[in-house]
């Protein structure tokens, strides 16, 4: 089954989405590309999150639900399970409450295919309460290389918009450490781009990220924490976090006041 050129692999970690998944779901089965595969990595829920998955599953037996005995407090372990578990070629990645637009692999498996790229994200748009429309109009979307640089700079890969080459992604898995809690998509990405492998975003938002207190990534101290343990092993680390630092604060406040708009 690996051997399928344009078949996906998806991953989904959870822990206790029971509210979320549901939908979650649904929008990677409303996918107009049918060739994929879901492993719902459950990590350790005590709510009634497996019961939704199964409910979902059941019918469509390319959704696979793996079960962790405990929970491990870290979104990469279940990733990383995920990836071992692959059957295709592609993998992808997506949060049990974030949402796809139902175009999403097909436009990305064109655009990596035709130009042989093997990795792949796009634009993603916020949103709260409201289901969003993931039918909306995709008119012929473009492309633009995201330049480790940049990216050192400030996280400019959506998790859930990725899709990558499962050899290239088993190459440089997810850290599991603590430290790199909330990070560790960050920093996988800055590793496989110093390898030299390129990164290439559609320019539309065909995901939508779901905003809400729970985000692991909405406490600002901790996270700034956490970037800065990551940049110690480049080349200029001080200078790095003082710019990191000031833009994520910037995008922070700038973020707070629109959703009170």
């Amino acid at each position: 089954m690996s051997k399928i050129s344009d078949g996906v692999s998806i991953v989904m970690p959870c822990f206790n989405a029971c509210k979320t998944i549901r939908k979650t779901i649904d929008s990677i089965q409303k996918q107009k590309h049918k060739k994929w595969e879901l492993i719902v990595v459950d990590d350790g829920s005590t709510d009634s999150t497996q019961k939704v998955v199964k409910k979902n599953k059941k019918g469509d037996n390319r959704i696979r639900l793996l079960k962790l005995n405990h929970n491990s407090g870290r979104p990469a372990c279940g990733r990383n399970i995920g990836i071992k578990k692959a059957r295709f070629k592609w993998v992808a990645f997506i949060d049990s409450d974030d949402i796809w637009h139902s175009r999403k692999l097909e436009i990305q498996l064109k655009i990596a295919k035709s130009k042989k790229i093997k990795f792949i994200c796009s634009y993603a748009q916020d949103f709260h309460h409201d289901t969003p429309n993931t039918y909306a109009s995709v008119n012929q979307p473009t492309i633009e290389k995201v330049s480790i640089h940049m990216q050192r700079l400030k996280n400019r890969i959506p998790l859930s918009s990725v899709l990558i080459d499962k050899e290239t992604i088993s190459k440089y898995p997810f850290n599991e450490s603590k430290e790199y809690k909330a990070i560790e998509d960050y920093d996988c990405w800055n590793r496989i781009l110093e390898s030299d492998v390129e990164c290439f975003k559609v320019k539309a938002p065909i995901v939508f990220y779901k905003v809400h207190r729970d985000n692991i990534s909405s406490n600002k101290l901790s996270m700034l924490k956490k970037i800065y343990v990551m940049h110690k092993r480049n080349l200029f680390p001080f200078l790095t976090c003082i710019y990191f630092t000031t833009t994520y604060l910037l995008f922070s406040i700038l973020r707070f006041f629109r959703q009170r708009l």
